[in-house]
């Protein structure tokens, strides 16, 4: 009896282990980016890009086999905290970190607009200049050959990705001057822009209103959609980021977004690649 109770109970344990290697099998071959049965692919876009993820992720879908794909527009910090926690399997992020925390790779790019009213009389900064306005040293616009107007700047909120794209392409880490007005969204910013006489601020190029102009830095205008980058300081990469190297439904959506459909889509909200 003793004998027999022992054999029971090791074909117990063996039955119990296949089980559970057959679950496990299971769920990873439902797992996005793990190249088995195609699941829910979780991806997030940073503000702002706008529309352009959730555009990218339309087409997408709409050409895939079987692949669904979720969308949620958070800030970078939500982004990169997401990432990290394994709660997305990637995001597209204007102006991804460079410190190898996690894989990043180029999708476009994304021009950013010095923003001011064309009846300001100025249609041209240098970069010193416009450092200088921002960080509260030049506070009249007839300092840089303008009208006798104050000036009053608009930026977007602290530790935004275009944001510390601005301070780190321009105001080379200089803070922006207390007195700045800072507004949320693009929206906003457009708004205070044209609300009032003396002010420019920082807009994406796609996001540019009529009754605005773009100056041009250094006499370089801004690149509009379907230009290839030039040598205007504000052009900012647009990533594909994400915890490791994309796998499965990841790595073709990388792959979609790459291939002239891809960029062809990218050129109607930003710059492409080529």
């Amino acid at each position: 009896m003793f004998g027999m109770a022992e054999r029971l109970r090791g074909t117990l344990i063996a039955c119990a282990a296949l089980v559970c290697a057959a679950l496990i099998g299971c769920q990873l071959a439902h797992e996005p980016g793990t190249g088995g049965t195609p699941g829910v692919l979780r991806i997030a876009g940073d503000t702002p890009l706008g529309d352009l993820p959730q555009s990218l992720l339309n087409a997408f879908e709409a050409q895939s086999r079987g692949t669904l794909v979720t969308y949620q527009q958070l800030d970078r910090a939500q982004v990169l905290a997401a990432i990290q926690a394994g709660q997305i399997d990637g995001a597209f992020m204007l102006y991804p970190p460079d410190d190898r925390s996690v894989f990043q790779t180029a999708v476009g790019y994304q021009a950013l607009a010095a923003a001011a009213s064309p009846d300001l009389g100025i249609t041209n900064l240098s970069q010193d200049d416009l450092r200088a306005i921002f960080a509260g040293k030049k506070s009249n616009w007839n300092e840089v050959g303008g009208p006798d107007l104050p000036i009053v700047t608009v930026v977007p909120f602290d530790r935004t990705s275009d944001r510390m794209a601005f301070e780190a392409i321009i105001m080379q880490h200089e803070p922006v001057s207390l007195s700045t007005v800072i507004a949320g969204n693009q929206a906003q910013r457009a708004a205070i822009l044209m609300g009032g006489k003396g002010r420019v601020g920082i807009l994406p190029g796609s996001a540019m209103p009529d009754g605005l102009q773009a100056l041009t830095i250094d006499g370089v205008a801004m690149p509009s959609t379907n230009h290839e980058p030039s040598a205007y300081p504000l052009t900012v990469e647009i990533g594909f980021v994400a915890a490791a190297e994309p796998q499965g439904d990841a790595k073709q959506l990388l792959d979609w977004v790459l291939s002239p459909d891809g960029q062809e889509l990218v050129a109607d909200y930003a710059l492409p690649l080529n």
